[in-house]
């Protein structure tokens, strides 16, 4: 968890959203920018605590800037960029009394510092292509994003379904006779948690491609976790119906095209989110991470330091 403090920029953009996750759970989120003057982080807030944020925001003075101090909230990652969303125990301060924002203030007097910001980085559009055309990207398009449109025609059902990964670290971890051990905390993990991961052949009328889906991907086609499929087998080995199941299913997906793909023609492409039925980038690029009540569920995503935001000797106000 992390303390950060930050302008909040376009404030008058800033508004609830009542929205539909794609398990069918109704959430409440905000979304907003935050700089120090150096960089831009996105600001994610859920339910409960974004409620009260976009409440909290109406009753602050006209005049700019609102000065924003968050404690403990989540870093992680949302379409390749870092992202903060709260948790639990995520608490939020607007023009706190508070030596930090008092720095911050000083820090304003110089011209050149909020003017420098004041717009949030803007986003590339991502590509909707058929899978023809992502086969024939152009060293430009080196890794990048791009969203195909395309049916489920095999899943394959030759290896295994799932991986082990440390209940701690949530890398993955393998099997040393008998007794799966993390390396990084150097103990040994007597359950550790199960995640899927498949490989399936998407086409559409151009032509077909094979795309490799992690957890986040088989979970969101599924609405079911690895976990408890594998506890549905009651030990048996057979590769899931259930899985094999997904074939002839209709997905829009946003594949990463990496260096290989285009410069040396990789044949496997990675997926980064996916959902069934065929939408258009913007609907994809709209939808959420799942999220219950305050907490941001993010399963696949990696935690990042974020580098350039100023170390203002912060304490938590009390």
């Amino acid at each position: 968890m992390l303390d950060v403090i930050g302008i909040i920029q376009n404030r008058e953009d800033i508004s609830l959203k009542d929205l539909v996750n794609r398990l069918g759970n109704k959430n409440l989120q905000t979304k907003f920018t935050i700089t120090d003057g150096s960089s831009c982080v996105n600001v994610t807030f859920w339910d409960a605590l974004a409620k009260s944020f976009t409440q909290q925001l109406q009753l602050q003075p006209a005049q700019e800037p609102v000065i924003i101090i968050i404690t403990c909230c989540k870093v992680g990652s949302w379409n390749d960029e870092v992202d903060l969303s709260n948790v639990a125990a995520t608490t939020f301060y607007l023009n706190h009394q508070h030596h930090s924002v008092a720095e911050m203030r000083k820090m304003l007097a110089n011209p050149n510092f909020y003017k420098h910001n004041q717009s949030a980085k803007t986003k590339k559009k991502v590509q909707l292509l058929t899978i023809g055309e992502i086969k024939k990207l152009q060293n430009d398009s080196t890794e990048s994003e791009v969203i195909t449109h395309a049916t489920i025609r095999y899943v394959d059902d030759k290896g295994n379904w799932y991986y082990h990964i440390c209940t701690g670290y949530k890398e993955q971890i393998q099997s040393i006779r008998g007794d799966f051990i993390c390396s990084k905390c150097n103990r040994r993990i007597p359950q550790p948690e199960k995640k899927f991961r498949i490989s399936i052949i998407g086409s559409d009328e151009s032509g077909c491609i094979e795309i490799h889906l992690e957890d986040r991907e088989v979970h969101t086609l599924l609405g079911k976790r690895a976990e408890t499929m594998y506890k549905e087998q009651m030990g048996d080995q057979t590769f899931p119906k259930l899985l094999k199941n997904l074939e002839k299913t209709d997905i829009t997906v946003k594949i990463f095209a990496k260096d290989g793909n285009i410069r040396n023609k990789e044949s496997v492409y990675y997926a980064n989110n996916n959902c069934k039925g065929f939408y258009t980038p913007e609907v994809e690029e709209a939808e959420p991470s799942t999220s219950t009540q305050q907490t941001t569920t993010q399963q696949s995503t990696t935690s990042y330091h974020i580098t350039g935001m100023s170390e203002l000797n912060f304490q938590s106000p009390k």
